[in-house]
């Protein structure tokens, strides 16, 4: 997930900005960067949802920084699609800044959820033991090869959410979340349970993706027509494979049974049993570092 981060320099006198940013509101701010003038903006690749910034002038006359700006939160972020997939498929040097194709990307995945709903995908699962009565730590989201994992919830009765890193690793190759144990800051593991994850698959990432080029091909002001009708219809070409896909994808689960479907929030919420041997001898590699 990366957030965006915007501000104005006061004035000319003012040359650099210190960027710093706390996981709650009122908590342990940390300095994550410091940003020279004229750019207004900045993108947290290490960003979340739920995370709070401030920042603060540096002021070359005095040689003095400003006091803090006011906490801010619920700044925009992207979650489907990255500055950084894009720039894979398209050179922006000199025809996008990075705070446009965030924009782009932002645009475009406000449309998508508009059309998907949220959660995107999400599974939830009653916690049990393997086959030697140990409670099983490695959760499967119910596809392999997904784009992320958005958000993950565990406990009994109020099921709190966990944070990748701090409570859980994600394997993206295999599908899988694996609960860190308790010393290493996970939640304590039980067999009255229950595990709700919330996550992107890479289809989705691949439209958004796509969906996004596109647009930006269409702003893009070539000298040679020809190559901008070439790189264009390449994109369209592919946009329309997986929109297919999609359509599909879609149709199967509108003639299949509902019965795995939660009736109360929504039919992209699904119970799944977990086969916890299964999933340890499948997720024996490909984990997020």
């Amino acid at each position: 997930m990366t957030t965006l981060i915007t501000y104005e320099f006061p004035s000319a006198e003012y040359t650099k900005v210190e960027i710093s940013r706390a996981p709650e509101a009122g908590g342990s701010y940390a300095i994550i960067s410091e940003v020279d003038s004229p750019t207004a903006y900045y993108l947290d690749a290490a960003g979340k949802d739920y995370s709070y910034y401030k920042y603060r002038f540096f002021n070359d006359t005095s040689g003095l920084w400003e006091d803090y700006s006011d906490e801010e939160t619920n700044v925009p972020y992207n979650y489907i699609c990255e500055v950084a997939d894009i720039k894979v498929y398209m050179d922006t040097v000199g025809k996008f800044t990075d705070k446009e194709i965030f924009q782009q990307i932002h645009e475009q995945e406000e449309e998508f959820i508009d059309e998907i709903g949220t959660p995107l995908e999400a599974t939830t699962s009653e916690t049990g033991t393997d086959a030697n009565g140990d409670v099983g730590d490695t959760f499967y989201v119910g596809e392999e090869n997904i784009y992320s994992i958005d958000q993950a919830f565990y406990g009994t009765s109020s099921p709190a959410e966990i944070f990748e890193t701090e409570n859980f690793r994600t394997n993206d190759k295999y599908g899988m979340l694996r609960v860190l144990s308790v010393a290493s800051g996970g939640p304590e593991l039980t067999t009255n349970a229950s595990v709700e994850i919330r996550y992107v698959p890479k289809l989705y990432n691949t439209m958004v993706k796509y969906r996004t080029l596109k647009i930006m091909y269409e702003k893009v002001d070539y000298s040679d027509g020809d190559e901008l009708s070439v790189k264009l219809q390449i994109i369209t070409k592919r946009l329309d494979a997986v929109e297919k896909i999609q359509m599909e994808r879609i149709g199967v689960l509108l003639s299949g049974s509902t019965i795995y479907y939660d009736p109360i929030y929504g039919v992209n919420t699904k119970k799944i049993t977990q086969n916890y041997d299964r999933n340890t001898m499948l997720a024996t590699r490909g984990w997020n570092a």
